[in-house]
């Protein structure tokens, strides 16, 4: 019989610790392998012989601590999912974690805590069966980013005169600024744990000076693919996409779904897109060929070429760095709302709203799929909204029309 336990390793240098999770471990041990290591050299040993769903690490120990062993699993580019546990809770321990933890945990963590935490991420893992794909999405570290919004951006945060308000105005236009935010905001230093979807409360409670002291990301993510250029699509196109994305979300949300969340989730839609264009972004344009060839939706063309597609990468990146379960749903399910419930909810806003734009503002101007194969119009008129399409195709024309 196969085993279809997840094998977990965990790193501590404090041998009662490791005895007492060991111990307390068994009574899970039909659903995780777990397995030991004192030190990150030892922890290294181990990642070379045998290949691990999760890798979950202390974050101070002598030698080699916690961020350190995590920057050199990076470097090994195996895709399990890294996490880590500290104490500190201070900023700059938060800062220097970010970037190479999936999740950040509190110490001490509760033995459910930590379950719950592990099945999660792993459950999202599995959703992705192309071995290349979950590579791409274990090692990314951040989404492609608008080149004008960062430099406008790196510009405001040189000002001391800098706002919370004016740093949120720019980050709710680039959905891979947005993330690091709410990832950050998610991370656990500031405490007490609650989902924040708003990206102006989690700048204001991150604070400029902390965003000051984030590492810039790296200018690869910043600069245009010659590639994903040939196929028409550009950094900036992907940003303003996801951006009218977002504002349509937000304005057709029901009052049943909160209009910022709306716009959190909207914006987000694109996480997947994004994901795979910075770390293989020759995959994003031979869908993007494929996509204009045959005049079908993105995602159509990704389910066509490969094992997965932007929905179901967008919400295992989520996922993976922490973000609240709404936003991970609506991004799983927006092309396929009728799965996240019957009634109009989130998903359901964020389907309606990426169809619309995507005719009115297709991530290339080559692309122009009929309305009909990305929108479910069966959908819509069990939800009962059917009628109200023609109003929200006015509101998307209006919103961009100072790109057309």
């Amino acid at each position: 019989m196969n085993d279809t336990r997840q094998s977990v390793l965990f790193v501590d240098d404090e041998p009662e610790l490791l005895g007492g999770l060991q111990n307390a471990l068994r009574r899970y041990r039909d659903e995780w392998d777990a397995h030991f290591a004192s030190s990150g050299a030892e922890a290294l040993e181990k990642v070379a012989d045998a290949p691990f769903a999760a890798i979950v690490t202390d974050m101070r120990m002598p030698g080699m601590d916690g961020a350190a062993l995590l920057d050199a699993l990076c470097d090994l580019r195996i895709d399990a999912v890294r996490m880590v546990m500290t104490g500190q809770t201070d900023p700059a321990t938060t800062v220097r974690i970010v970037g190479t933890a999936h999740r950040m945990l509190s110490k001490p963590c509760s033995l459910d805590d930590l379950q719950q935490t592990l099945r999660m991420v792993t459950t999202l893992r599995a959703l992705i069966r192309d071995d290349a794909s979950r590579l791409a999405v274990a090692h990314a570290r951040y989404f492609r980013m608008s080149p004008t919004v960062v430099n406008a951006l790196d510009t405001l945060l040189s000002s001391p005169a800098a706002t919370p308000a004016d740093v949120a105005a720019l980050v709710r236009q680039d959905p891979g600024l947005a993330v690091k935010v709410l990832q950050l905001v998610h991370a656990g230093f500031l405490g007490k744990e609650r989902a924040i979807t708003s990206i102006e409360t989690a700048v204001a409670q991150i604070g400029v000076d902390v965003l000051r002291i984030l590492p810039a990301p790296p200018p690869s993510v910043a600069t245009n693919h010659s590639g994903l250029r040939a196929a028409g699509m550009s950094n900036d196109r992907l940003a303003r996409h996801a951006t009218y994305v977002a504002q349509l979300a937000q304005r057709i949300a029901p009052e049943s779904v909160d209009p910022t969340t709306a716009y959190t989730a909207g914006l987000l839609s694109v996480a997947g897109i994004g994901t795979i264009a910075a770390e293989l972004p020759h995959e994003t344009v031979a869908v993007l060929k494929h996509a204009v060839t045959h005049q079908v939706p993105i995602h159509v063309a990704e389910r066509t070429i490969y094992e997965y597609d932007h929905a179901m990468i967008g919400a295992y990146v989520l996922g993976l760095w922490g973000l609240p379960d709404a936003i991970v749903e609506a991004v799983r399910y927006h092309h396929s709302p009728q799965d996240a419930g019957p009634t109009l909810g989130l998903a359901g806003v964020v389907h309606i709203a990426d169809a619309i734009i995507t005719g009115a503002y297709p991530l290339t101007k080559q692309h122009a799929p009929p309305l009909e194969t990305s929108l479910d119009v069966v959908y819509l008129s069990e939800c009962g909204v059917a009628s109200r399409l023609r109003e929200w195709k006015a509101e998307a024309t209006l919103l961009v029309s100072a790109d057309l």
